[in-house]
């Protein structure tokens, strides 16, 4: 009490108030009586019970979140806490609850790594950054396909859905629980930036709900570095490692669990993004000799400049003229055509020397000079540089520069491109003026299939139909270069036919539809070929002209259309 501002004369005078006998000695039954007659809050029951509450609590250190979302419970122990303290006027530090201390630690512990992930965002190390770790002729290639095999527990033989950009498809495993595993053996020298694996709600029990993720160097040395579990509402990609440091040779995903105690699991699609060091080659003997004719003959036309100015426009002539018969890409280092002692150290070595002359004497950048860059950094792959000429272009020049032909063989490219790497697509039937002949025939509905073989549906339309319009719809809008049709043979199979890809985010009307392509019922090849050759000359054409035109003889039963040219659509 003296703690308290209180007088020992007033100390002595309460405590023989208390000291009942006089031996100096106070009943402390007594005492705590005249305390709660007072109505003063300190009984060892009061405070027992708040110490009680308080080591029943869980958000005691070990179980404490601070980043809980729901605050309740532990704002309810706080404030009896304070409470306490304020009745009996007395410090935290005095509690009797030594967990308090732990509570505070672990706060500010967790406050300090707050802290720090903060700062290290915000001020990143620059030794963890991956580009630093580049020796010099090194640099970063980003890739998509980072596995060099994919191997199953069970099922080997619909492996390929994994990667075939279908979503529908699946690999479904084949076997007890929990013994499901799918394993890839990634690429040399590559870095694992993401794995993803596809999953569907509609899978139901299929669908996998634990995931085990283990990597290593071989397959004996396969260790656990992360678990993920899915919701069963979740469709789509889910992301089950990433960013890691080192490359693993090998990755194996463990399926644990299944949603609903399933057995076998289904996985529509596997998915990854890492990248890998490229280290430039070395100059070669070849290289050398290539680049020192170079230097020399730079070096000549420089000198020569300023006694014939005439020489800069005759070498860029000279260059445009060889770039025209030049496809795009056909000196990059994946190009068939592209010579053997055309190695990028030469190809860099050229480019100085055109730059030099184009950019002599500080003066102004022609419409010429620009052209041949672009036409060079095209026929070389180099995207930067491409760039780079581009903007110069926008930036410097107000003039019109004829690029209808490079236009026209980039799109030519991106097209051949596209035609190989194509996937099946999925679409959605959405009206048929056929008809239907008789019970014998299938709905249009069944024709739709990414797979043909002898059993597929055979549709046959109504009595008197000559002419059958089917329309498809894509969800999204898509790009299609070739259509795989199956048909009947002999005289009941159709004999020609069209293809047309466009536009129309309008709920779909048949008659419309209908009337849009109907005016193409009577054409020939001779029509689509000279619309072929307007369109590319690109004097005009309609969006909805069709884009392909195939003719069958009565001995086929299947015939490949491929795509003159592949626009935009969704119809």
């Amino acid at each position: 009490m003296m703690t308290r501002s209180v007088s020992r004369q007033e100390c002595i005078q309460v405590f023989q108030q208390f000291d009942l006998d006089g031996e100096g000695e106070a009943d402390v039954v007594n005492m705590l009586e005249a305390v709660k007659t007072a109505g003063m809050l300190t009984s060892k029951q009061d405070l027992s019970y708040v110490i009680r509450t308080l080591q029943a609590c869980l958000f005691t250190p070990g179980f404490i979140d601070v980043y809980t979302e729901s605050c309740h419970g532990a704002s309810q122990h706080g404030y009896k806490l304070l409470n306490f303290l304020l009745r009996n006027r007395a410090s935290s530090s005095i509690l009797p609850f030594p967990l308090l201390e732990g509570f505070h630690n672990t706060t500010s512990m967790r406050l300090a790594v707050l802290k720090h992930m903060l700062s290290k965002i915000q001020n990143p190390d620059p030794s963890e950054d991956s580009s630093s770790l580049m020796a010099k002729g090194e640099e970063l290639k980003a890739i998509t396909r980072c596995w060099s095999s994919i191997q199953v527990s069970t099922n080997t033989s619909d492996v390929s859905k994994l990667t075939n950009g279908d979503s529908s498809s699946y690999w479904q495993s084949d076997g007890p629980a929990r013994s499901h595993w799918i394993r890839l053996v990634i690429k040399a020298d590559v870095v694992i930036k993401q794995l993803y694996i596809g999953v569907s709600s509609t899978d139901q029990s299929y669908m996998p709900q634990s995931v085990c993720v283990s990597v290593g160097k071989s397959i004996s040395s396969l260790h656990e570095v992360k678990t993920v579990r899915v919701s069963s509402q979740m469709s789509g990609d889910v992301v089950v490692f990433e960013n890691a440091k080192v490359h693993y040779t090998v990755i194996q995903i463990n399926i644990n669990r299944c949603h609903s105690d399933g057995c076998d699991v289904r996985i529509h699609s596997i998915k990854t993004v890492g990248f890998k060091f490229v280290r430039q080659t070395e100059v070669s003997v070849l290289d050398a000799s290539a680049m020192w004719y170079l230097q020399v003959l730079a070096s000549t036309a420089m000198a020569c400049l300023p006694v014939s100015p005439a020489l800069k426009g005759t070498i860029l002539s000279h260059t445009q003229g060889a770039l025209k018969n030049m496809k795009p890409f056909s000196l990059c280092p994946a190009s068939n055509e592209r010579p053997a002692f055309f190695s990028d150290h030469v190809l860099t070595e050229m480019s100085n020397f055109l730059t030099n002359i184009i950019s002599y004497n500080e003066e102004p950048v022609t419409l010429q000079g620009q052209e041949v860059m672009i036409r060079f950094h095209l026929a070389r792959g180099h995207a930067v540089g491409l760039l780079i000429s581009i903007r110069k272009l926008l930036e410097s020049n107000d003039e019109d520069m004829d690029l209808a032909g490079m236009i026209k063989a980039i799109t030519s490219i991106r097209d051949a491109f596209w035609k190989k790497h194509g996937y099946s697509l999925q679409l959605s039937m959405c009206g048929c003026d056929g008809g239907k002949k008789d019970d014998s025939s299938s709905d249009p509905d069944t024709l739709l299939t990414t797979s043909l073989s002898a059993t597929t549906p055979v549709y046959l339309s109504g009595d008197g139909k000559r002419t059958v319009n089917l329309f498809f719809k894509a969800k999204e809008y898509i790009q299609i270069t070739r259509v795989v049709i199956k048909v009947e043979k002999g005289p009941r199979g159709p004999k020609q036919g069209m293809v047309f890809v466009y536009r129309d985010s309008d709920p779909f009307n048949l008659e419309a539809h209908i009337k849009k392509v109907s005016t193409h019922n009577r054409w020939t090849l001779k029509d689509y070929i000279f619309c072929q050759s307007v369109r590319e000359a690109g004097l005009g054409g309609k969006p909805h002209n069709p884009v392909a035109f195939f003719a069958i003889s009565d001995d086929w039963d299947e015939i490949d259309v491929p795509l003159d040219i592949c626009p935009v659509g969704q119809v």
